[in-house]
């Protein structure tokens, strides 16, 4: 739907889409006896349905020009269908002296968004033996200081069947605003845009607020400073060890963040000179621009809009060692003959 108002001043372009893609391309596995890891079949149907609204206005048209334009969009994610295959988990994140999880971190199933996170909840750290004694059975045997892992499905244990669904690696929605202002001679441009409700796995974290010391890794301040040192301490970091192994090879939401992000993507100020009828120069124009100043977030990486492991639909949303987007800045001259 499109609208016009007030001469063309005024218009919103509103969208709703629905679309079902059948015969995805799914990798399933084969026993090792056969040679092979795995092989190529077309199964599977997955959904995206999703409104987007647009608006463009120019606010005034005297001696200040101010355009204003934004756009907000919706989209949902759903897996309907995997065949015969009841679901599918992502690769494991692991390796010997470095992460030291071993676990995989998403899962394709059928009513989900593809790529949700499957983990544990962790409930605080355990005090004392008394709260070890009276909690479920756990196959790590855990000590005082150690984290405590929610019984999901109340049997009494904590096992692979405690992992349930602790995350979203897709945003409820995204938007952008951009202003472009005009006075005299000067010009000022800008873009605001957002990610909100997303949700990010921190890897890094696995590593550093763990409080494992072990094959020489190091820690973060704030996991350090804030460890578990005696009943009452901190229920949120662990004491520190460098025996047995970081968060005990579970991947939880402990490092499942929301990275919703605001940014001052882009932003140029600009002077257009006068320039006289008979100068050598058509145009004239001094500018100067910056991209991602400002970024709004709770997220502790270093950039909410980040993925490691973008290669497949099947891992998005995923921090580890990733380079943050670079703040930049420049200055010119544009001139016209």
């Amino acid at each position: 739907m499109d609208i016009g108002l007030a001469k063309g001043r005024f218009r919103i372009t509103m969208d709703y889409y629905e679309r079902q893609t059948s015969d995805l391309l799914l990798n399933l596995t084969l026993p090792g006896s056969t040679g092979f890891s795995s092989y190529a079949v077309n199964n599977g149907e997955v959904q995206n349905r999703g409104f987007e609204l647009e608006i463009d206005t120019k606010l005034t048209q005297g001696k200040l020009k101010w355009n204003l334009s934004g756009n907000i969009s919706f989209n949902t994610n759903k897996l309907l269908s995997l065949g015969n295959t009841g679901e599918i988990l992502g690769p494991n994140y692991g390796q010997s002296g470095t992460l030291q999880m071993n676990a995989p971190v998403h899962v394709a199933r059928p009513g989900l968004p593809i790529g949700s996170y499957l983990g544990y909840r962790i409930a605080g750290i355990y005090q004392n033996q008394a709260e070890i004694t009276a909690g479920p059975t756990d196959p790590v045997n855990p000590k005082p200081g150690d984290f405590k892992f929610t019984d999901v499905n109340g049997d009494g244990k904590i096992d692979l069947n405690d992992r349930t669904i602790i995350g979203n690696p897709y945003p409820r929605f995204v938007f952008g605003v951009t202003n472009d202002i005009t006075w005299k001679q000067f010009n000022l441009n800008f873009l605001i845009a957002g990610n909100i409700g997303q949700d990010v796995v921190n890897l890094n974290r696995f590593q550093l607020d763990g409080n494992y010391a072990g094959f020489r890794l190091n820690v973060s301040k704030d996991a350090f400073d804030g460890r578990w040192t005696g009943e009452g301490s901190s229920n949120r970091y662990p004491r520190p060890t460098a025996s047995g192994l970081s968060f005990r090879q579970r991947f939880s939401d402990f490092i499942v963040e929301d990275a919703s992000f605001i940014r001052l993507r882009t932003a140029t100020l600009s002077y257009q000179f006068n320039i006289p009828k008979k100068s050598i120069f058509r145009t004239a124009r001094l500018f100067a621009s910056g991209i991602n100043l400002l970024t709004l977030t709770k997220y502790a990486g270093y950039d909410p809009e980040i993925n490691a492991k973008g290669e497949s639909s099947l891992t998005p949303g995923v921090d580890f060692g990733s380079i943050p987007q670079v703040r930049s800045f420049s200055a010119g001259v544009n001139v016209g003959f």
